[in-house]
């Protein structure tokens, strides 16, 4: 080389600034050593003239050094293409790694050559992406991906046309300042791993299907199995699935702060799914405009086959997805899942103006910034534990209960004015109705018949609400379930097994959990149920068919509680009442199991003149210590 084929290192300062020079420092470090050394100045030999120079920076090609059949041992090149600008070096050690184009360059003579970029981002127009939108730059973005095995992939603004998957692995970021154009079917992009953990992430894309086909199944991009990660989304439309959150396979998706840009013409804009015991909990999205749908295009699905799919809270999320005529749209869909939490949600035009499709659903909360006065939840399927600002109206307030239950005592409930109901301490599941009207069970957690020996009972007319709250107010620290039984005109037990039920009938929560593997939710009305959490408020929507509800709850952790009426007017609609006589729990002898309060009272079932007229405990304990109280003058 003579001294105008080198690229000074004035020149070089010029081209590629400082940070680009540096990167560079070893070659010209080792050229001053050599000029200090020569016969020549040390200006002329380090800034070009005089000597050949042979370890100045030298500008060529990716063709040029490709087309090398000499050595390149020594030297330092700068390659100049367009979009691809950046040092190489030789490395004499690798005689097997292939041309990439991007980070290594093989001559004709067998060498390879490396790019030097230190810690930065690879950045995919190494590659050879156009970004015109009509070349094919899948190949170069795979080859940016499999170039690195940690860190960040870049790919510069522009339009990118890809025809088949891109895959970033869980070691890596993938920043996206342009849009991906996918012409092709199946899922565009995909992040993340189906068997690992994807961990401090950050993500940036936006990404467009060239044609509209929802005949398949496409989908825009797939996060899978992340955990605490960044992910921002620009524009991502025209997929049957715009963005699908997934959590497979025993992994969640979990913990991560995602920001939601446009997602347009999309039958499923943002779906959160669950798959083989997979949870998606506690994630963050802030802000999404979801518009355009289609007939029945849903906004934000929860699709779950297990049970982990809660606590995710959505910011100022806004939906207009109208499409006119009588085509269906809805902006949230939830099928079991629970305390999950939209908020400041903006929603207008969402035909026929229903916002959500709730079945199965547990403590889901909304608050609207705006909405049309016709906004309401969807009916079909609408679980009550959703609050969305329904009219409340008290219907029953119990006050002080350790006096007004029915006592106990290892074989008998004490119920005056009923026939006594007999316990057997099993707990009676939702799925299985009751051998008799006179059989009564009850969950250990719930109402525990070895140890909690006051039961209070208690009747709500359902034939004209049917909808109602619960509201406990419980012993600090501790929780308590209430039990269930639905009986028809006649008082009589219904067998929910034996009546046809379609989608939206029963009592729609979470009955319970048969295990980790198994299906939990059943869609049958009548027989009993008891609540599967010890949540403070219980919500509940009974059939048509149930006219009476039997409310059985044991009093040892529960102070008081309230029943409203939802979407009521007045209590006028609804009667409530108890079946002890006086709200006074009746005994014939002082308890010696359970476990009382001190103050408790029992008023003697069989009292005569000149006996008394109960026990009183005087101290607390199991059973505790009882007194009689109140001689009955002869």
């Amino acid at each position: 080389m003579n001294g105008t084929d080198s690229m000074t290192r004035r020149k070089l300062l010029t081209a590629i600034g400082l940070a680009g020079a540096a990167a560079a420092a070893g070659g010209l470090q080792a050229g001053l050593a050599r000029a200090l050394a020569a016969p020549t100045g040390v200006s002329e030999a380090v800034y070009g003239g005089g000597i050949g120079c042979s370890n100045c920076v030298i500008p060529t090609t990716i063709a040029a050094i490709r087309g090398k059949t000499d050595s390149g041992a020594g030297e330092l090149y700068y390659v100049t293409d367009p979009g691809q600008e950046g040092h190489f070096r030789l490395d004499p050690a690798d005689a097997a790694s292939a041309d990439n184009t991007g980070t290594v360059l093989v001559s004709a003579y067998g060498e390879r050559f490396k790019r030097l970029y230190g810690r930065e981002p690879v950045n995919a127009a190494w590659f050879g992406t156009k970004g015109d939108g009509i070349a094919n730059d899948t190949s170069a973005i795979r080859q940016a991906i499999a170039a690195v095995s940690t860190g960040t992939v870049y790919v510069p603004p522009g339009s990118y046309l890809i025809n088949d998957t891109i895959e970033v692995p869980p070691t890596l970021s993938f920043i996206c300042e342009g849009a991906l154009v996918y012409d092709g079917e199946g899922t565009a992009v995909k992040i993340g791993s189906d068997t690992a953990y994807t961990r401090n992430k950050t993500y940036k894309l936006s990404v467009d299907k060239k044609t509209i086909n929802f005949a398949g199944s496409s989908v825009g991009v797939e996060f899978v199995n992340l955990y605490h990660n960044t992910i921002e989304l620009g524009s991502v439309t025209r997929f049957s699935k715009n963005v699908l959150l997934s959590a497979k396979n025993g992994f969640g998706f979990y913990s991560n702060f995602v920001s939601l840009g446009m997602f347009q013409y999309g039958k499923v804009h943002v779906l959160i799914k669950n798959q083989n015991k997979g949870w998606a909990n506690g994630n963050e999205f802030y802000g999404g405009s979801f518009t355009g749908g289609y007939d029945q295009a849903i906004g934000v699905k929860f699709e779950t086959d297990y049970n982990g799919l809660n606590g995710n809270a959505f910011y100022s999320p806004k939906f207009e997805m109208g499409v006119g005529g009588t085509r269906f749209t809805v902006p949230v869909h939830m099928v079991n899942c629970s305390g999950n939490r939209f908020i400041a949600v903006r929603t207008e035009a969402n035909n026929p103006n229903y916002f959500a499709y709730l079945k199965d659903c547990l403590d889901n909360h909304f608050d609207f910034t705006m909405a049309l006065s016709s906004t309401k939840l969807y009916e079909l399927g609408k679980s009550l534990r959703n609050a969305v600002n329904d009219n409340k109206t008290l219907l029953f307030d119990s006050g002080f209960i350790a006096q007004k239950c029915n006592y106990y005592n290892g074989d008998k409930v004490f119920v005056r004015n009923l026939d006594l109901l007999s316990l057997d301490g099993a707990f009676q599941r939702s799925s299985v109705v009751e051998s008799g009207v006179s059989l009564v069970t009850f969950n250990g957690q719930s109402v525990n018949c070895a140890t909690l020996r006051m039961i209070l009972s208690l009747y709500v007319d359902t034939s004209l609400l049917k909808t109602f709250r619960f509201v406990k107010n419980t012993v600090p620290g501790t929780g308590t379930r209430l039990h269930f039984r639905c009986l028809d005109a006649s008082g009589s037990l219904l067998t929910g097994e034996s009546v046809p039920v379609t989608a939206g009938d029963g009592w729609e929560y979470n009955r319970y959990i048969v295990s980790s593997n198994e299906p939990y939710l059943y869609t049958y009305y009548g027989g009993t149920y008891t609540e599967s959490n010890d949540s403070v408020l219980t919500d509940i929507r009974v059939h048509p068919d149930v006219k009476t509800i039997q409310l059985l709850v044991a009093m040892k952790q529960l102070i008081s509680f309230q029943i409203y009426g939802i979407g009521s007017t007045g209590p006028e609609l609804c009667r409530i009442w108890t079946n002890s006589n006086n709200d006074r729990a009746y005994a014939v002898a002082a308890p010696t199991l359970g476990e009382y309060r001190k103050g408790t009272i029992l008023y003697d079932d069989n009292s005569t003149v000149g006996g008394y007229a109960g026990w009183v405990c005087v101290t607390a304990g199991s059973p505790g210590t009882w007194k009689r109280f109140g001689a009955i003058e002869a």
